[in-house]
This record gives C-alpha cells, sequence and structure tokens, in this order.
C-alpha cells in the first residue's frame, strides 16, 4: 500500500508550481524578501570557498543568486517536483543534473558524510511536522561538516497554523542540543525571522555577520508601513477596478436584454396591429353579413305577408267552392224529383 503523504508536505508537492510568480508578487510589497536574501547574500560571500546545500531550495529563489558569489559551490534539495520545474527559467539542464536533487519530505538525503561545508534553510523548517524535525535535523548535520544555517520564524512571531497545510514553530536552540550541539540565534534583520547556526566543526571559525542588522530592521520598521498601505491601497483598488468592470458587464447584460425586450415589444406591437386590422376586417364582415341578414328579413317579411294574402284568398275561394257544391247538390235534389 502506498504511503499517504501528510497533507502539509501534499501541498507543496501538488501546488509549487504557483509560488515563482506568488514570490515575484509578494517581493514588490513586502521588504523582508530583499532584506532576506541581502542577509544571505552577504553571509555566504564570507563563506567563500564553499560547497553550500540549500535543504528545501524550492522554486530556486536563493540558489540563482548564491550560484552567482564567487567560491560558493551551491546545491538545492527539495521534496516538490513542481516547484523545482521553475528553476528551468533561469538555469540549464546541465547545471539543474548536476546541482538539483528531488527527494522525500524526510528520512535518508542522498548525499555522503559530510559532503558540504555548509547546509542552510530559509522559510523551510515551518512547514515540518514537530515528530518530523529530529530526523531532519539529523540528516542535515550527517550531511554537513563545517556548520548548519537556518532563516527560520521568530520566537513570538505569530503564526497562521493552517497556513499551507500546517506550519509550526520550532524551538531550534532546544532540537539542536537534543542531537547534541549548540545552535545559537543570531541577531535578527528582520521581525518574522531569525537567523540561527549551530557548528559542527569548532575549530573552523565561522563568519560573523558584518552588515548592521539594527539598521535592516530599523529600515523594515520605517518602510514596511507604507508598503502595507500602498498595497492596501492597490487591494482597494483591484476591488474597485473588478466592481466597476462587474458593473459594465451588468450594464451590458442589462442594455443586451433591453434590446430583446424592444425587438419582442416591436413584435408585439406588429402582431397587434396585424390583430386589429383583422379585428376591422371582421367587424366589416360582421357588418355586411348584418346588412344582408337586414335585407334577407326584410325580403322574408315581404313573402310571408305576400303568403298571407295568398292563404286568405285561397281560404275565400275554399269558402265559395264549398258554397257552390252546396248549391249544387241542392240543383242536384230538386232535378231528381
Amino acid at each position: 500500500m502506498p504511503n499517504i503523504l501528510p497533507p502539509n508536505y501534499q501541498y507543496w508537492q501538488e501546488n509549487g508550481f504557483v509560488w515563482s510568480d506568488e514570490y515575484d508578487r509578494r517581493k514588490k510589497y513586502k521588504l523582508i524578501y530583499h532584506i532576506q536574501e541581502f542577509l544571505l547574500a552577504e553571509y555566504f560571500s564570507h563563506c567563500s570557498p564553499a560547497k553550500v546545500l540549500e535543504f528545501g531550495c524550492g522554486v530556486g529563489r536563493h540558489l540563482k543568486y548564491l550560484r552567482t558569489i564567487p567560491g560558493i559551490d551551491v546545491y538545492g534539495y527539495d521534496q516538490s517536483p513542481t516547484m523545482l520545474k521553475a528553476i528551468s527559467q533561469w538555469a540549464d539542464s546541465g547545471w539543474i543534473t548536476g546541482h538539483i536533487v528531488t527527494g522525500p519530505p524526510v528520512g535518508y538525503l542522498p548525499y555522503a558524510d559530510k559532503s558540504f561545508d555548509i547546509t542552510f534553510s530559509a522559510e523551510v523548517l515551518v512547514h515540518v511536522r514537530p515528530e518530523d524535525l529530529p530526523g531532519i535535523l539529523a540528516e542535515l548535520i550527517r550531511v554537513t561538516k563545517w556548520h548548519v544555517f537556518h532563516l527560520e520564524t521568530a520566537p513570538g512571531y505569530a503564526l497562521v497554523p493552517n497556513a499551507h497545510n500546517g506550519c509550526w514553530y520550532h524551538d531550534l536552540v532546544e532540537a539542536y542540543s537534543n542531537e547534541g550541539y549548540e545552535c545559537k540565534m543570531l541577531p535578527q534583520a528582520y521581525s518574522s525571522h531569525a537567523p540561527y547556526r549551530a557548528i559542527l566543526d569548532p575549530l573552523r571559525s565561522p563568519p560573523s555577520i558584518s552588515i548592521s542588522v539594527s539598521k535592516l530592521w530599523q529600515m523594515e520598521a520605517t518602510l514596511q508601513p507604507n508598503l502595507d498601505q500602498q498595497d492596501s491601497m492597490k487591494d482597494q483598488l483591484v476591488s474597485i477596478q473588478t466592481r466597476y468592470q462587474n458593473l459594465l458587464d451588468e450594464l451590458a447584460t442589462c442594455r443586451a436584454q433591453n434590446q430583446e425586450l424592444s425587438s419582442q415589444i416591436i413584435k408585439r406591437q406588429d402582431e397587434f396591429v396585424n390583430t386589429l386590422d383583422e379585428l376591422t376586417q371582421c367587424r366589416a364582415h360582421n357588418q355586411e353579413l348584418y346588412s344582408q341578414t337586414k335585407r334577407m328579413q326584410t325580403e322574408f317579411d315581404k313573402i310571408n305577408e305576400r303568403f298571407s294574402e295568398t292563404n286568405k284568398k285561397l281560404e275565400d275561394h275554399t269558402k265559395r267552392l264549398i258554397q257552390f257544391s252546396n248549391l249544387a247538390q241542392r240543383l242536384e235534389s230538386v232535378l231528381n224529383r
């Protein structure tokens, strides 16, 4: 019986293709995506030379610019084939074949021990179920020889638990401690994510974040409200435009209906005129019939009058015949005597 993926992993496997455009859309009004990319690019530029694995690389948003940093040989692993298709928009098939691997969301990673100097994740572990986190961290530790770096949900940041069929906050400091390693949370550069780092090779010094994270934090605090307001106004404008278009569509529908009704009214008017003409003809015909009937009645009355006269004459003739008959009988009697 095939294994059924939990819904949070299944979401990314089935819907990953939309996120290339979604990231582009969000970057137009969310400053954190620009700060995040700037922070990672700055950080890894101080790690060169290094072989780097991004766990949960998705559409390759970070791989695209990290591979341009001199000395950084970057690779990607993700469980969503629909997300990885987006990488072909900016990388050729040869690079993809040599640098990108698709595999299950949890379990063994298809790399030898200590294959990479650094392994990192950005907004990935938030989509990992709590029971799966220890196994994933153990694999990240196994394939890494220098340190593991994360940009994941900051403590206290409000998550939407049901987003993408499941989101969870993880205490990475405690989780790495359970694996026998020290993990430290580094200074935040923006509100939603915090940088975490677990050093696996204590003999090799980790890079420091040389940029002023407080300035980045201040930039987000200053600019993001204005961007949110602009985005809200944009949404309102889109809503107004949608309503306006709906009204135009309704108006066009009403006009079409009115045109149809006008055509029906004209047709009914023509039918009514025709009916009136027929009624007028019927009335004229009825009048003619009435006149004919009246003439026939007059003629009938005359015939009846003549019949009455004739009948009276007949009665008079009959009486006379009777009288003559009686007279003839009396004469015959007299002669016979």
